[in-house]
């Protein structure tokens, strides 16, 4: 019995050095029993009689493995929250993000000449400027829009109908068989039919001879660049939200992984809703594209009949989300990726900054703003040249935002809270945290234009750019359809 109790303290011993405490057991003979008494001991979890009168024993945990143990457990549970939050906000932007859209599908489907809720036909508007030149107002010289005048104007816009007066608009409308007549489609280089077509068939469109499919997953989403310097506020009135300079388009294709921009001229003709500076609504008529943010208050209501003017005058193109950036974030925004090195496309002077054609040149600051918002108002089309340089611009900073964001996904947040207090978005977190998850591994296309002519029209105070239809149909299917075998 002594050389038992001798071998058990032993081992005892070794344990010790052990963080917790524990129970050392000693054996006593009780009326020819065994019984155990146990007293507490450093490093001994549990000593335990077996079945055959043997003792065991075994270590209790080091209290910075229990630590180490807690704190995993706390990261793991912490992870399956976050992945779980995660995917629940992906799927619900997603599912968001596609409900907004405009429409279903473009409809290719117009009449020749809109009209109002009286059945008249919609005119074509003339504009004119404050002395600020940011104010939108009528001259009262167009019989286009009757307004209601405040002190002495009214207001107005500028345009055409949409390049309807040429024919160039038309497009052929269902015959009563459910086909189409190819003659009232307006285009020179194109066919277009919709014979065929119904809820039952697989192809939406008949373009050139070939069937195609509206590809539903397509995410289209509109950005404005409005001419002003300040953060985003309200508009003092109904009229002097600030015009679209920039209209660009992303458009998101998760069958191809592919993105690209689509640039709309900023005079573009398109059917533009008029109020007055108290808010009033006027009226409709055919203008400049760029007039439709400066009524609504310059906010969120700016912004929506905006990508409701532009989505109308492509066909009832479905864009789902619209954004406005004021153009005095460009330096910012600008420098927030070190800068942007480009070859100048223009000569030009801004009294700040000078480029000259031809020349390798790194913007940062303001440099950035001027190179992509100055335009020369003596020349023709000058709006078309700065567009020009703003997707040379575009185009490079895009390369380089995404390579910095592919290595450091944090970038995208260090970015829009630099600009921030220059947005107005209906971007949801959600639907932001879905684009997101499925840009990461896009690749970037291109950018393309909407391609167009100017209507030297002497009788128009301002420019009009009238779409090719053609190119516009063409556009459209190249990247919005999918052939159908």
């Amino acid at each position: 019995m002594k050389e038992k109790m001798k071998v058990i303290s032993e081992k005892l011993k070794n344990l010790k050095n052990k963080i917790f405490s524990a129970k050392i057991f000693n054996r006593k003979k009780n009326d020819g029993e065994m019984t155990v008494t146990a007293e507490n001991i450093t490093g001994v979890e549990i000593i335990d009689e077996e079945a055959d009168g043997k003792l065991t024993s075994k270590p209790k945990m080091k209290r910075w493995k229990k630590v180490l143990l807690i704190i995993g457990g706390t990261i793991a549970s912490l992870v399956v929250i976050v992945i779980i939050v995660y995917v629940s906000l992906v799927n619900s932007g997603k599912k968001k993000l596609y409900a907004n859209a405009t429409s279903e599908k473009p409809s290719f489907r117009v009449t020749e000449k809109e009209t109002d809720d009286s059945g008249e036909i919609i005119k074509d508007l003339d504009m004119s400027i404050d002395e600020n030149g940011n104010v939108v107002i009528f001259e009262g010289t167009n019989d286009g829009l009757s307004a209601e005048t405040n002190g002495g104007n009214s207001v107005s816009n500028n345009g055409n109908s949409n390049g309807n007066n040429n024919g160039t608009t038309n497009v052929n409308n269902e015959n009563g068989n459910g086909s189409s007549n190819n003659n009232q489609t307006g285009l020179k280089n194109h066919t277009v039919s919709f014979e065929g077509v119904s809820e039952n068939s697989n192809y939406d469109i008949i373009f050139d001879g070939v069937k195609y499919a509206y590809n539903k997953d397509m995410i289209t989403l509109l950005f404005l660049g409005i001419d002003k310097l300040d953060e985003v506020k309200p508009a003092k009135d109904g009229v002097s939200g600030g015009q679209a300079d920039t209209l660009f388009l992303l458009t998101i294709n998760p069958h191809t992984k592919v993105m690209d921009i689509l640039a709309i001229h900023r005079n573009s003709i398109a059917l533009v809703d008029v109020y007055d500076k108290n808010n009033k609504y006027l009226g409709a008529g055919y203008t400049q594209i760029c007039l439709q943010h400066a009524y609504g208050g310059g906010m969120e209501n700016s912004n929506q009949m905006t990508m409701k003017a532009v989505s109308k005058m492509l066909y009832d193109l479905p864009i789902h989300s619209v954004t406005s950036i004021n153009m005095g974030a460009i330096p910012e925004l600008n420098d927030s990726i070190g800068g942007i090195t480009l070859t100048s496309l223009e000569t030009f002077d801004t009294g700040i900054n000078s480029f000259k054609q031809g020349e390798n040149v790194t913007l940062k600051g303001k440099a950035a703003y001027d190179y992509i918002h100055y335009r020369n108002l003596y020349i023709s089309d000058s709006a078309g040249l700065r567009l020009n340089r703003q997707k040379q611009y575009m185009t490079q900073f895009i390369n380089v935002g995404m390579s910095q964001i592919k290595s450091d996904i944090g970038k995208v947040i260090d970015i829009y809270d630099i600009i921030k207090k220059y947005v107005v978005t209906d971007l949801s977190i959600d639907e932001m945290t879905y684009l997101a998850s499925e840009l990461v591994d896009y690749r970037f296309g291109g950018i393309y234009t909407f391609e167009g002519a100017l209507d030297t029209n002497p009788i128009w105070k301002y420019e009009r750019y009238n779409l090719n239809q053609d190119a516009v149909y063409e556009l459209l299917i190249n990247k919005f359809y999918e052939k159908v075998e």
